[in-house]
């Protein structure tokens, strides 16, 4: 997609819909179950085990991150989301009552090329808000075998850093102002990658409803951070939870080539060998 046909797109659209909208569903539009569609549902087990959407698995999206970080072993992968049943030519739904959590869900099933994963527009209360009948059973997942392929979504460190020297990439920083400019940090040093844009993740969020924003909102957002959506682009937080909602968010928009640097500044910030700027306050 060039940057003139987005443009044209972004104006034609109306406000709350988006260039790649099927990556998104309306909590209203799950009221009625969809038939062969998975659903995860990333809150705590206790919130879970007092009613989920009907067929809904309980997953922990920590626990995916860490066992991500670990290892990206194909095999080691194949074998633990064929044990949930997860199939990449099935429908699957991912929700919760934290952003962070569904779209770490969301992109690390991407990454293994899952290519029909949504997320619920909003918390589960909206839910339950818009008519959804909750569930106390429990399903039992029909294991299946899987051979997965990895995609470039992820980078490391040392891809990050020959990034920086050839200006490969645009690099947005999604943490707060304070951590971006370097006033609190969580690691050894703070401040931020060199050269990276900053906004913030909430940003995208609308505050009373914790859904996302309309389009036309978001695109001004963009255009006002001076993120462009048809560069390769890298977003990073600390720990990866608020980058991956910001490149859920970037790809629902219609970026290209978006990855997620999951380690962050817990790796960035402690490692000798990396360069820190200090942005000045506006």
């Amino acid at each position: 997609m060039t940057a003139m046909h987005l443009c044209v797109v972004l104006i034609g659209m109306p406000p709350t819909a988006y260039p790649r909208a099927e990556l998104l569903v309306e909590p209203e539009a799950l009221v009625t179950p969809r038939d062969k569609a998975i659903y995860l549902d990333t809150r705590p087990p206790t919130a879970y085990q007092a009613g989920h959407i009907p067929g809904a698995l309980s997953v922990s999206a920590s626990a995916w991150s860490r066992r991500f970080i670990e290892s990206r072993d194909p095999e080691v992968w194949g074998r633990f989301l064929g044990d949930l049943g997860l199939s990449p030519d099935r429908e699957i739904i991912v929700y919760g009552s934290n952003w962070t959590e569904s779209a770490r869900v969301w992109w690390i099933l991407r990454y293994w090329e899952f290519a029909q994963v949504r997320i619920m527009n909003g918390p589960f209360s909206a839910w339950i808000a818009a008519g959804g009948k909750p569930t106390t059973d429990q399903p039992m997942p029909t294991p299946v075998k899987l051979r997965l392929t990895p995609t470039t979504r992820w980078v490391d460190k040392q891809e990050l850093l020959e990034s920086i020297k050839e200006s490969s990439v645009q690099i947005v920083d999604v943490r707060t102002e304070k951590e971006y400019r370097g006033e609190t940090g969580g690691s050894a040093r703070s401040g931020s990658i060199p050269g990276a844009k900053h906004l913030e993740w909430t940003e995208f969020i609308d505050p009373k409803t914790q859904r996302l924003k309309p389009s036309v909102s978001i695109a001004q957002l963009l255009k006002e951070t001076g993120i462009d959506l048809t560069r390769p682009t890298v977003t990073y937080c600390h720990a990866g939870g608020r980058s991956s909602v910001s490149a859920f968010v970037l790809e629902l928009m219609g970026g290209q080539a978006v990855r997620n640097y999951l380690r962050g500044w817990s790796e960035w910030g402690e490692s000798p060998d990396t360069p820190v700027a200090l942005p000045p306050k506006k």
